[in-house]
């Protein structure tokens, strides 16, 4: 996982450094969505672009941070899988805190239907 964070020019405060997506673009809100399935990124998509949202794709917490750190923004939120399999959303939800540490809303979510 350090791969990921190499890319990244640390400060006390990454996030003072950037404005929201809404800030730059008109009030029109960006979620980003990080899931290593391409159903469930269909069914975010067509929940809530139909309302006015961007979403934009990620298929593992590397390629968000990738994308993240190639922009003068951020999203105003993000959507983020708890179990992908290189590393699990808690992991990306870590170094996001560790860059990002003040305005970055993160939610975290699973499909994981386990009855036990």
């Amino acid at each position: 996982f350090d791969i990921l964070e190499d890319d990244f020019e640390e400060t006390e405060n990454n996030s003072l450094l950037f404005g929201s997506h809404s800030e730059m673009h008109g009030g029109v809100v960006e979620v980003m969505s990080i899931d290593d399935d391409a159903v469930n990124q269909l069914v975010i998509e067509g929940l809530l672009v139909p309302h006015g949202y961007v979403v934009t794709p990620a298929m593992s917490g590397e390629e968000a941070l990738k994308l993240l750190s190639s922009r003068d923004y951020l999203p105003d939120v993000i959507l983020m899988d708890c179990e992908m399999p290189q590393c699990s959303g808690y992991e990306v939800c870590s170094a996001l805190r560790r860059l990002y540490p003040e305005t970055l809303p993160v939610i975290l979510i699973s499909a994981d239907a386990d009855e036990d």
